[in-house]
């Protein structure tokens, strides 16, 4: 399975909704499409990039991806639109590299919880040392009030510049920053601290084969 995440900037996020969702429901009728997500920033702390969504697409695998995104490309219609809209992709194709093993609820539909979309960039020579300190950072927050799973997404491209997002899932943003406001918690992450870019977001659409937007 791979993910393929889009960090998005736009200055029309009404456009850029409705572009996902097209989208969205033409690669949904190809074959390994799982699932999609669209979820909104109200919040940003040590921003890189003024990211206002960000689209969360799951595969069987890359291959499915490619050709999906190869027939889209081709649709006329497809096509028109992303020539109109404003908006500014990032993409970041990647693996799983570690969770919490729960249910995976991000792919849900209609929930409310909070999603914070963590952007790593860290050199390569740091990234085993960086999946090891969110392991110690996972097992300190499960088992605190609202935690609800944590994953750590890595990307497959060596030349990306972003190496990793975070996407540990939460019960409100309220219990999210009163649990992570502790000395253990600032020591374990302080290495690295600086290479931090979160964005907290909630779910606007979600997308399953065949369907249409819930």
């Amino acid at each position: 399975m791979i993910q393929v995440i889009d960090l998005i900037e736009t200055e029309d996020k009404k456009q850029t909704r409705l572009l996902w969702e097209t989208v969205s429901k033409e690669l949904s009728k190809h074959s390994g499409f799982i699932a999609a997500n669209l979820y909104e920033t109200f919040e940003s702390i040590h921003p890189t990039a003024d990211y206002q969504l960000t689209s969360f697409t799951q595969w069987k695998d890359q291959e499915s991806w490619l050709n999906a995104r190869s027939a889209v490309k081709s649709n006329a219609e497809i096509k028109a639109l992303l020539e109109q809209s404003n908006a500014k992709f990032t993409a970041f194709t990647s693996e799983l590299r570690s969770s919490d093993a729960r249910h995976d609820e991000l792919n849900t539909i209609g929930h409310q919880n909070m999603v914070l979309v963590d952007v790593v960039s860290v050199e390569p020579e740091r990234m085993d040392a960086y999946a090891s300190m969110w392991n110690n950072a996972k097992d300190f927050m499960k088992d605190k009030n609202g935690y609800v799973s944590a994953h750590l997404y890595q990307t497959v491209d060596p030349s990306s510049e972003i190496k990793f997002i975070n996407m540990p899932e939460w019960k409100s943003a309220e219990l999210f920053s009163t649990s992570l406001k502790t000395e253990e918690f600032f020591r374990i992450v302080d290495d690295f601290k600086d290479n931090f870019s979160l964005y907290l977001s909630n779910k606007l659409l979600s997308v399953l084969p065949e369907q249409q937007p819930s």
